[in-house]
């Protein structure tokens, strides 16, 4: 059987919206929309692990169930990679509680998307149960015109047609999710060549990552 694991990070520091993983976002605290999503999740053998350097979350944490890794100094900063974060909760936990193994999956949700559903989460866990990617990872529809910036000046991609519906689809990486083999996440990291895109909701794609974005999603829920 194929156990899952949920890693889910919530460092208490944010430029863009000071405490936002923490901070009410209507009437509940943003990162409680992806740890109450995951309280809906009935159908897998799974654990959550909740990685924050915030240990006023301790008990909440517990409340739900879910693992508590107290997220070091090191790795709560704006530089610090979100790959040593997993690999260091999943140490905490894979010899005394997880009965893990190399063939065990984990998932990254990142609180920042709480308009994720359960459906998606849901739809990844079936794509990963029928087939035999190594990793995945969320994808959005993009057919916008692209510009980048070359010696100074901004330039637009040439495209085949200014007619939206004509031209090339563009897929985009969004954070709705990333998951992959453990032993593959060892090797090759969340992303490589061994990842398979899945489409997601744009709606359900939308980032927080700063207070307009905070605005915008305050008022879709």
């Amino acid at each position: 059987m194929t156990n899952f694991i949920f890693v889910v990070p919530a460092r208490f520091g944010s430029k863009g919206v000071p405490g936002k993983n923490f901070k009410k976002l209507k009437d509940k605290a943003l990162i409680d929309y992806t740890l109450d999503l995951l309280k809906n999740l009935t159908s897998i053998n799974f654990h959550v692990i909740v990685s924050t350097d915030n240990l006023e979350y301790k008990t909440k944490v517990k409340d739900y169930g879910y693992l508590f890794h107290y997220r070091s100094i090191e790795l709560s900063n704006d530089d610090s990679m979100i790959s040593d974060v997993i690999y260091n909760a999943i140490s905490q936990f894979k010899d005394v509680v997880l009965n893990f193994s190399l063939d065990n999956w984990v998932i990254l949700l990142e609180p920042t998307s709480p308009l994720r559903s359960l459906k998606v989460v849901n739809d990844l866990v079936l794509n990963i149960i029928n087939n035999d990617f190594l990793s995945y990872v969320s994808v959005v529809e993009n057919s916008s015109p692209r510009w980048t910036l070359e010696q100074g000046e901004y330039q637009r991609e040439r495209i085949s047609s200014s007619l939206r519906q004509k031209r090339n689809i563009i897929y985009q990486e969004v954070g709705v999710f990333y998951a992959s083999e453990w032993n593959n996440f060892l090797q090759n990291g969340l992303i490589s060549r061994f990842s398979k895109t899945i489409l997601v909701p744009k709606l359900e794609a939308f980032d927080i990552n700063d207070l307009e974005d905070w605005d915008i999603v305050y008022k879709l829920i």
